[in-house]
Order: structure tokens, then C-alpha cells, then sequence
């Protein structure tokens, strides 16, 4: 009877998740923004909460940042495992009411500013209790007794021995850069690795535990929004940092020198906002030893992803039809070519074997109509953000959409809404008065050249206005609000929403400003943030453009 109910419930979970081929709608917030008392947000009662008031509020998607282990920065995109996940997010109450901490034993810290990630303190913080916890653990017999843990360590074969050994190498040899190890490390010498899994034993143990523990909150919580009729969407970059347990274990798959230092990096070439390109540094994929190999190592990828959400985000989608491949020793990306990727040939295994793929195509930047016809042709949403959609193309404007394409009016990377708006008025206002001024002093110093940024700021103004049909007098919620609605509104079948830009957020809220190397990923909701008001209203709206569930 008890398998005959769980089989029920497991039947109704699936019938009430969204699919990416319906006309619905969500919220994008990582996790850590969460507010809670343990320097970051994590998967405690916050994270129900905040899927309580996406439930309340009609939306039908979490979409999140990756949730792998962060790397430097602070960044979840320069992860140090591309299998593993971010141990600041187990859920410390849980450690409690699972026995492996004792109440008095976790006392919440004082937290200076709850507004922003300390991602220093919660290291330091988080790493003492889960350490406690695993001491507890082997006092208790739990890792000779536990069916769990055994099916856990089973199920995680292909990527956790090799994921924890890397990380307690990288604490042995206080770097995570393998190629700086001695060669046999490095090189990972059958008889050294052997000899360090025995020496190393119990660091590798307290790795497995934290990511044992990460796994089985998630799953909890992953149950719950399903309940809810929530999905939740990953995110999943294309390329993986040079410095990471993949690349050291599967070093015949990346173009690297004998000394284990990448012999090519990835980045993008020139364009208006990048005069000398981008240089990511990340290792780049052997295609052709990839596709002999069946892309075994990208199908685990892909499986291990689809196992964590119910959809995800391709990042940098242009990638796997050519990429811009960058001589490791090269001043610029600048000195970059572009090179073929595995095309349609990827996506064909990949669904051959794991089925048709939820995923959003981050279609974004450099690209050209064959990328597009690659994404069309597996019928992958593309992405269109609204931020963009006032420029000279018109690209990203909802009269330009069609049905297969997911809406957001700001992604990570862009400031909320209420910013974007306040620069670009600001611009436009700098521009007038730089005009005034030289209109007074023209005879005596000349005419003062305007730059042709804001020149196109003026552009972009004037018809974000006569497009929204509202006077330039309007209020920066207004039109934010206007957006908005217009996103909702749009024919394009998901719309997915920052929360700062639900709640009418500034500057001060932005999560990630590319190509500044710290500050970023730290902003968190306020402890008092959402009001049932705003629910009411986020669900009459989703429900008036034809997007509730």
C-alpha cells in the first residue's frame, strides 16, 4: 500500500510541473540571496518560503545561477566542479533535527550587514559546524550503518571520489592550480593517487559527508516546490575552469602542455562594449576525442543537471557551434580565432540517449542566423531580454517575438530594471546639459563633441517612451512596471523575472557587474521581503496574460 501512495504522489508531482513549451512565467533568484541568519541564504525556511510565494503569486518557475561550488570571486561561474554543489547552502537547521548536532550547538552569529553575502565568515562559520556534524556522524557509526550513504556514494561514482580527492590536494598543496603540484600529483600517478586516497581519507570522507548532506536537502526541497507546482531551472555554462577537479581527471579531453597549463583558453573577440575581446582562461574541449567517446563525460553532465532541475539554461549557446579559441600565452583575445564546435552532431547523441532536452538556449551576443537555425532545430527556446530591446536592431523588442523564446527584462549580469532605467535618463540628461554648456562657450572653446554612447542612450530613451507611450515625465517605477506588464503580456511562452525587479529595486541591488573581479554575487533580499500585496498582485497580472498554471 505504502509503494502504491508514493507511486500516486510521484504521479501527481509530475502532472502539475510546468514544461518550457507552455505560456507561463517565473522569478530568477539564486539561492544565497535568500535572507537567514548564517551570512548567506541557503535551502533552510527561507528557500520554502520564497516557493510558498512564487505558488501564491501564480508563477510556475525558480530559475537559479549555478549551484556548484563558488570559485574566485566568489563567482558560481568559475567553479572548482562542474558535478559537485555549493556546501554553503546545506540547510544548517536540518544537521539539528537529522541528530548530527546538538541544539546548543548552533547558535545563529551576529551578522553585520544582513543585506550582503559574507562569503569569507560563512566559510569560516559554516565549515566548523559541518565539522562537528561529521565527527558526530562517525561517533554515531552512521558512515558502517547508513543504507543512504552507501546509495549515495554508489549513485555519485563517476565524479565524487575524484571531486574530493582534487579538494584535498588543493588544501595539502594550498592552491587549486594542479598543474603547480608536483608531477605526480599532477599527472596523477596511479600509485601516488592510490597512496594519497588512503592518507587523505579523512578529508575525503568530511568532502563526501558535506556533499551527502548538500544532496539530500536539495532533493527535499526540490520535492517540495514540485508539490507546488514549481520547476526550477539551472544553469549550466558551456565551459569549465582550467583549475578544477574536470580537468584534472579528465585531462585527455582538454587542449593542454605537458606542464598541465592550458595550451588554448576560451573567450569572445572584440565588439563595441570590448574593444580587445574577453579573456575567459578557461580550458577548452578536445571535440573529436569528445565525440569518439560518444561525449560521455557531457552526457554525465547533462544527466547530473537534469537530476538537479527540471530544465536549465545553456550558457554561452554559441559554443557549441564555433567558439573563440585564444593562444594561452596571447596579451589579447585580440589574437583569438573562431573555431568549429560539434554542432548538431552533440545535441543528437545527447538526445538520443537522455530524450528531448529541457533547455533554454542562452543565445546571446556574436551571433548569426546558422546558430540560430542549430537552436531552432532541436527546438530550444532562445532568450530575449528587454534591456536590449531598444537599440538599433530590435531584436529583443516583443513585437519581434515569436513563441519558442523565454522573456527577461534583465538577466545576472545587467543592473535591475529601476538602474538600467535611472542610467540611461541620467545619460540622456548629461548629454542636454553638455549641450547647454556648449552653446555658451562655443565661440570662445568650441563645439564640445558628444560621444556617440550617448548619442545612442538619447536613441534608446526616446523610443523606450514612444514605445511604451508614456510621457518623459513618467516615474522610473512606472515604466519598470510598464515592462513588466509588457513581458508578461508578450507571445513569447515563458517570461522570467529578476526579483529585483519584482520588488523595484536599485542600483544597490545588482548581483553581478562583468569584468569587475570582486564585489560581486553578494546582494541578498531584505529580511522583510515580500508582502502579500505584491503576491496578490504578480498573480492577477500572471493570471490576466494567460500565464498561470
Amino acid at each position: 500500500m505504502k509503494a502504491k501512495e508514493k507511486a500516486a504522489k510521484e504521479k501527481k508531482i509530475e502532472k502539475t510541473l510546468p514544461s518550457i513549451a507552455l505560456r507561463r512565467s517565473g522569478v530568477l533568484l539564486h539561492p544565497t540571496s535568500l535572507p537567514g541568519p548564517y551570512y548567506n541564504g541557503d535551502l533552510g525556511e527561507e528557500a520554502y518560503a520564497f516557493a510558498d510565494f512564487l505558488a501564491d503569486s501564480g508563477q510556475s518557475w525558480w530559475q537559479m545561477l549555478p549551484i556548484n561550488p563558488v570559485g574566485p570571486g566568489d563567482s558560481p561561474y568559475a567553479t572548482v566542479s562542474t558535478f559537485a554543489c555549493e556546501e554553503l547552502l546545506i540547510n544548517l537547521e536540518n544537521l539539528v533535527k537529522k541528530g548530527f548536532l546538538k541544539k546548543t550547538e548552533l547558535k545563529k552569529p551576529h551578522v553585520k550587514d544582513p543585506s550582503q553575502v559574507d562569503y569569507k565568515a560563512a566559510r569560516s562559520f559554516r565549515g566548523r559546524i559541518l565539522r562537528l556534524a561529521y565527527e558526530r556522524a562517525k561517533t554515531n557509526g552512521f558512515f558502517e550503518s547508513s543504507e543512504e550513504w552507501r546509495l549515495f556514494c554508489e549513485r555519485h561514482a563517476f565524479w565524487l571520489p575524484d571531486y574530493t580527492l582534487f579538494q584535498a590536494l588543493s588544501q595539502k598543496f594550498n592552491t587549486n592550480i594542479w598543474a603547480l603540484w608536483p608531477p605526480e600529483y599532477g599527472k596523477r600517478d596511479p600509485s601516488t593517487i592510490d597512496a594519497e586516497r588512503c592518507a587523505l581519507r579523512d578529508d575525503i570522507r568530511f568532502l563526501e559527508f558535506t556533499q551527502f548532506l548538500f544532496d539530500r536537502d536539495w532533493f527535499a526541497f526540490k520535492t517540495y516546490c514540485n508539490s507546488k507546482g514549481i520547476g526550477l531551472i539551472g544553469d549550466l555554462p558551456i565551459f569549465v575552469a582550467s583549475e578544477s577537479a574536470d580537468v584534472w581527471s579528465n585531462q585527455d579531453l582538454f587542449y593542454l602542455k605537458d606542464d598541465g597549463f592550458p595550451s588554448v583558453v576560451a573567450g569572445v573577440p572584440p565588439d563595441y562594449f570590448n574593444p580587445d575581446g574577453q579573456h575567459w582562461g578557461n580550458a577548452l574541449y578536445k571535440w573529436t576525442t569528445m565525440r569518439a567517446r560518444n561525449y560521455a563525460w557531457w552526457i554525465e553532465r547533462l544527466k547530473r543537471q537534469l537530476l538537479l532541475f527540471d530544465a536549465c539554461r545553456l550558457d554561452h549557446f554559441i559554443g557549441f557551434y564555433r567558439y573563440w579559441e585564444i593562444p594561452s600565452d596571447a596579451k589579447s583575445a585580440k589574437q583569438g580565432r573562431w573555431v568549429e564546435g560539434p554542432r548538431e552532431d552533440f545535441f543528437q547523441v545527447a538526445e538520443k540517449i537522455l530524450g528531448p532536452l529541457p533547455v533554454v538556449a542562452e543565445d546571446l551576443g556574436l551571433v548569426t542566423p546558422e546558430i540560430w537555425a542549430l537552436r531552432d532545430q532541436f527546438n530550444y527556446p532562445g532568450m530575449r531580454v528587454l534591456q536590449f530591446a531598444f537599440g538599433e536592431d530590435g531584436y529583443h523588442i516583443p513585437f519581434n517575438f515569436t513563441k519558442n523564446f523565454v522573456v527577461y527584462t534583465g538577466t545576472h549580469d545587467n543592473p535591475p530594471m529601476l538602474a538600467w532605467y535611472d542610467a540611461l535618463r541620467g545619460d540622456v540628461l548629461k548629454r542636454k546639459s553638455s549641450q547647454g554648456r556648449t552653446k555658451k562657450t562655443k565661440k570662445e572653446k568650441g563645439a564640445l563633441s558628444v560621444p556617440p554612447d550617448q548619442d545612442k542612450a538619447r536613441a534608446a530613451f526616446e523610443h523606450l517612451h514612444t514605445y511604451l507611450d508614456l510621457p518623459l515625465t513618467a516615474s522610473a517605477k512606472d515604466i519598470c512596471h510598464t515592462l513588466i506588464r509588457d513581458a508578461m503580456a508578450s507571445v513569447a511562452n515563458m517570461a522570467i523575472f529578476p526579483i529585483q525587479d519584482i520588488l523595484g529595486l536599485g542600483k544597490n541591488a545588482r548581483m553581478n557587474t562583468p569584468g569587475t573581479p570582486a564585489g560581486n554575487w553578494r546582494w541578498r533580499l531584505p529580511q522583510e521581503w515580500l508582502k502579500s500585496k505584491l503576491s496578490e498582485d504578480l498573480n492577477k497580472l500572471t493570471k490576466a496574460c494567460g500565464r498561470l498554471s
